[in-house]
């Protein structure tokens, strides 16, 4: 899976793993699993077929919209573009995740590099 910048800009960003439960995970059966991405400029690639992208809210709302996307059962990994959480919604976010065995990745803006504008990692 890979994440594109929308507009054609020379930016590289950097992930951040706040949270990494992929490997703990041990169902029984195969549910499908979304990706979310919370994002002013970032979309996910043309290939990726169970990604969801949504437009970041105002800084005062991204906490609750993360907390009501990572408490329902169909999320495996939630994306976050460029934001700043305190200390105690960072860890009360961290731990939900942990809870629901949620991946949590945010991804910052780094110095320019020379890049292709596009984020590759381990998801």
């Amino acid at each position: 899976m890979s994440i594109s910048t929308q507009h054609a800009r020379n930016t590289h960003y950097t992930s951040q793993v706040l949270s990494n439960v992929s490997g703990t995970c041990n169902a029984t059966r195969t549910v499908r699993k979304w990706h979310y991405l919370l994002s002013d400029t970032l979309r996910f690639s043309d290939t990726q077929t169970n990604g969801i992208r949504i437009q970041k809210p105002i800084t005062e709302l991204v906490f609750d919209y993360c907390v009501k996307i990572v408490s329902h059962q169909q999320v495996d990994t939630l994306y976050i573009e460029q934001h700043r959480f305190t200390a105690s919604e960072l860890f009360n976010l961290t731990m939900l995740c942990k809870n629901k065995q949620v991946n949590l990745v945010h991804l910052t803006k780094a110095p320019y590099e020379q890049s292709k504008n596009v984020i590759y990692g381990p998801w």
